[in-house]
């Protein structure tokens, strides 16, 4: 790919992402989501945090915070995707694709972790079991939703869940 075809490529990525800066309260936080986004979609090898930090020159740090503290309007995020999916790439022949994946875990914090099938592993381990649903119609496909698998052993301990963060304190 050339240069000028890259730079077309961010202008159009910064277009997209400007559909969602209202989803997101400050502006550190809004230049945060850009720089994630831009490495997700980059050339790197490795797309973990710290080298989307080093590859955009900011601290890895302050990308961190940005994944681990900063709040945002998560669920206007995923309503804002739906609509632009369902406005922008109609198909009444689209059909939507549940799909489950699973993430190998060490420790029994994380949200929803627990000995159970993992498909990455292939077999019963500890892990995180995750289902996106993905719509698919006219050549277009993309995720419009997931979420955490929650075990009925989470469910039952509501200390647990609120401990780690994962379910209404109620």
């Amino acid at each position: 790919m050339d240069v000028e075809r890259l730079k077309a490529l961010r202008k159009g990525l910064d277009v997209f992402v400007s559909r969602f800066e209202d989803c997101i309260k400050t502006t550190p936080s809004r230049r945060h989501m850009r720089t994630y986004v831009a490495g997700q979609v980059s050339d790197l090898k490795r797309k973990n945090v710290a080298a989307i930090a080093i590859e955009a020159g900011v601290p890895a740090r302050s990308l961190q915070e940005y994944l681990a503290i900063h709040r945002w309007n998560e669920r206007g995020v995923g309503e804002r995707v739906q609509t632009i999916v369902a406005d922008e790439h109609p198909d009444p022949n689209a059909i939507g694709v549940i799909d489950e994946t699973s993430f190998g875990k060490k420790g029994d914090k994380t949200v929803g972790v627990q000995r159970q099938y993992c498909g990455a592993r292939g077999k019963i381990d500890n892990c995180v079991a995750t289902v996106h649903l993905g719509y698919v119609g006219g050549g277009f496909h993309a995720l419009v939703d997931s979420d955490v698998y929650l075990p009925k052993a989470w469910l039952a301990d509501r200390a647990r869940c609120r401990e780690a963060g994962g379910a209404p304190t109620r």
